[in-house]
């Protein structure tokens, strides 16, 4: 069968001093406002909250109805401090109180800059006011790089944050080499490093795994067990790395590996007799289904041309017919390259792609082809 082709016609860092401000969708209610305006002139407050000698009068039925779980019970009238006029809180600063405050009435607020925004987040938690809390959430979604995933991760391990932790989550898997080589990336909780280790969507090579890994493991305060360490080396694909020197010198030769050594013997044991396991598989980072692809989409192929042949040669799951592989030399041209999916064809699970750098079109399957970026770092 001949190859399917047709000639073509022709993880910066922000600047962390600006201020910054957090709010909420709220559309205009008069009642609010007259509140807000009530709360500004000090009229009809009932409550006066103390945090670190600073005084903040407020109203308790807007305390209570904000922090429904935490500040509505300290002013019912089963707390001895439902009964006073003022009230001491500790555990948190003026400064991020009187933001809090703030956005509970005006549902918006200033910080002075954006190293203020986790610790606005925390407060939020403390307090329990979840308008504040879900705000600032998606604040720090919306300003997550890689230099900053390993710390939201931590932070989100220890908070009831499960937009963050699955943003962060999702950005650690597609930018693993920025965030491990983050000044932050040892703060990274263990159980987390191995969910991400595990991960067929990890997007890295498996040699960057390994060194990530061993970044990590060198810069925890106390050094894991032997139990710990073998349970995220386990999931180092060993098989998979393709530099036969980086092998022989950085794998073979660690300290870590020497004692484990049994994980590498097993993983080259699976690969030897092509055993089907998670370390023999490869990461399908970035892999798109074949019904996400459409034409006019940008498209890269995989790097690895014994694979992306492979692939070609075979029908791959839910084709009828493979795509062929052309041996005269130029469709492997498009190893590792980019091009627009021109056609779509459901009995061989692949695209036609156009090619800037070949001049014929080609057929690949959708488990060779990635989402490709375009030259200003945003997906196409």
């Amino acid at each position: 069968m001949a190859p399917r082709k047709r000639a073509r016609n022709d993880s910066n860092a922000p600047e962390l001093s600006r201020p910054l401000e957090i709010k909420a969708t709220m559309e205009a209610d008069s009642f609010r406002e007259e509140l807000v305006s009530m709360w500004r002139e000090g009229r009809l407050c009932d409550v006066t909250i103390v945090v670190e000698g600073r005084s903040f009068p407020a109203h308790r039925l807007v305390l209570s109805a904000e922090s429904p779980l935490y500040m509505k019970p300290m002013l019912s009238t089963s707390f001895a401090e439902s009964k006073e006029q003022t009230i001491t809180l500790k555990e948190v600063s003026s400064s991020l109180f009187e933001a809090a405050l703030t956005f509970m009435y005006t549902r918006r607020c200033t910080l002075a800059s954006e190293l203020e925004l986790q610790p606005l987040l925390q407060t939020a938690c403390m307090l329990q006011v979840p308008a504040l809390q879900a705000a600032a959430e998606q604040a720090m979604v919306d300003k997550l790089i890689p230099a900053t995933c390993a710390a939201a991760i931590d932070l989100a391990s220890h908070l009831p944050l499960a937009h963050l932790m699955a943003s962060a989550q999702k950005l650690a898997l597609a930018a693993f080499v920025d965030v491990s080589g983050s000044d932050t990336f040892h703060l990274l909780p263990l159980a987390r490093l191995e969910t991400l280790l595990a991960h067929d969507e990890l997007c890295a090579k498996e040699e960057q795994v390994f060194d990530g890994l061993l970044r990590w493991l060198g810069k925890q305060p106390a050094p894991p067990s032997a139990e710990e360490e073998a349970q995220l080396l386990q999931h180092v694909r060993f098989p998979l790395m393709k530099g036969h020197d980086y092998v022989r010198e950085s794998v073979e030769k660690s300290p870590l590996v020497a004692r484990h050594a049994l994980i590498l013997a097993q993983a080259f044991r699976e690969s030897r007799f092509k055993e089907d396991t998670p370390r023999t598989r490869r990461r399908r980072a970035g892999l798109l289904p074949y019904a996400s692809l459409e034409e006019g989409l940008l498209v890269c192929v995989d790097t690895d041309r014994e694979f992306v042949e492979g692939e070609c040669e075979r029908a791959v799951e839910g084709a009828t017919d493979p795509c062929v592989w052309d041996d005269d030399g130029e469709m492997a041209k498009c190893v590792g390259t980019r091009g627009k999916i021109s056609e779509l064809d459901a009995s061989l699970q692949g695209a036609k792609i156009e090619f800037d750098a070949v001049d014929d079109e080609w057929w690949f399957p959708f488990t060779v082809l990635s989402r490709a970026v375009e030259a200003g770092g945003a997906p196409s």
